[in-house]
């Protein structure tokens, strides 16, 4: 899985390093049966360095990740962050290293990281279901039979006048975040929303959320002065494409989630209104683009 893929599920779930168990959702490190309560930044650091595994991962790209970008507070404050995880590792478990600083490169996690199999748990949690409880699961069968009978055996007239009807009120809000979010795009799967947010003062960005767990914040995918524009997934959902304008140009952008790298693939119109789109089977992606013919005239096509 990519590294934003990556970063999305160490946000979400618990995962093993080592003797320790880390649960980002309650900020909690675990060695040995021994519990510390870490701050949610350097929660958020270690799930970058986990996602990166076995690479190395830049000061740079943790900074942008973590701070936002902000380097007068970043720099300071990762060295802090770092500081504090080892040191809560060794007083844990300190047999073992857990991070290592990689001269003139970054940072990475000496061992590998493991997701929490829940199942186990699950399967060990007793089941303890009553007489009562039997009765009130059979008389539920018994009428959701009774309704998928007379949907099966009704006539099409009767059946339209009894389809379900979505009500307004069971709308809800994906984001609520101040400025103007635009664009969003959903991955084949439903699983990732991509989205371009405009904070008050600042250029447009792209922002990725993870749709099962809706109340967790969205990831920030890019941090320039363009303006991004709307994103389509790749079918396999590794792979963003996109539009980004400036005063003078238009660009589409490839940006791989599996390394977080981006390659510029041509320019679109700035002159006109752009858009793109790719094929079902990810292998033709159209947009609209401006040529110059012999004669000076602008041609626009698809």
């Amino acid at each position: 899985m990519g590294f934003y893929l990556e970063l999305m599920e160490t946000s979400n779930r618990a995962y093993r390093l080592g003797s320790c168990v880390i649960n980002p959702l309650e900020n909690k490190l675990n060695c040995n049966g021994t519990e510390q309560i870490l701050q949610p930044k350097f929660v958020e650091l270690l799930g970058c360095l986990v996602a990166r595994y076995p690479e190395p991962i830049t000061r740079e790209e943790l900074i942008n990740h973590v701070w936002d970008g902000n380097f007068y507070v970043g720099e300071k404050a990762l060295t802090n962050a770092i500081w504090h995880l080892r040191k809560a590792f060794k007083e844990l478990d300190p047999e073992k290293t857990y991070i290592e600083t990689l001269r003139k490169t970054g940072y990475r996690v000496l061992l590998k990281p493991e997701p929490i199999d829940t199942a186990d748990k699950e399967k060990s949690v007793g089941i303890s279901i009553t007489t009562a409880q039997i009765r009130q699961l059979f008389v539920a069968m018994c009428v959701i039979s009774l309704v998928v009978m007379y949907w099966l055996f009704s006539s099409p007239s009767e059946q339209i006048k009894s389809s379900f009807v979505l009500p307004l009120n069971s709308i809800e809000s994906v984001t609520a975040s101040p400025g103007r979010e635009i664009y969003p795009s959903i991955s084949n799967d439903q699983h990732y929303l991509v989205y371009s947010w405009r904070q008050l003062g600042k250029p447009n960005n792209l922002y990725l959320r993870d749709l099962h767990f809706p109340e967790h914040p969205a990831k920030q995918l890019t941090d320039s002065p363009y303006t991004e524009g709307r994103s389509v997934f790749s079918p396999d959902a590794n792979t963003l494409y996109y539009y980004r304008m400036g005063s003078d140009v238009c660009e589409i952008v490839k940006l791989s989630l599996i390394n977080a790298t981006s390659v510029v693939l041509g320019e679109c119109s700035n002159k006109y209104p752009t858009d793109l789109d790719i094929s079902s089977d990810g292998k033709t992606l159209v947009y609209i683009a401006d040529h110059t013919t012999q004669s000076g005239d602008y041609v626009t096509r698809i």
